[in-house]
């Protein structure tokens, strides 16, 4: 059987590692909860008239807020 070698890191791996850990070191804690409440906020004042494909954008709204919850229990502190 044939081995694999290793995969080697490409220099956009290392970019958007980097860009990562800056992200994680220099946030504030309070970001998500601050862009969560912002969200809502958002939603409330214009509930009557929201965009019809809004829920398309709470997809990606909730996408954001599962890896803001990752980075917090995970990341760096």
């Amino acid at each position: 059987m044939k081995k694999s070698k290793p995969k080697k890191h490409s220099k956009v791996d290392k970019l958007l590692l980097n860009a990562a850990l800056q992200f994680m070191e220099n946030a504030s804690p309070q970001f998500s909860r601050n862009l969560r409440n912002l969200l809502l906020d958002y939603i409330s004042q214009n509930k009557d008239c929201l965009p019809v494909d809004f829920d398309i954008y709470l997809i990606d709204f909730n996408n954001l807020f599962a890896l803001l919850d990752t980075i917090d229990e995970y990341g760096i502190k």
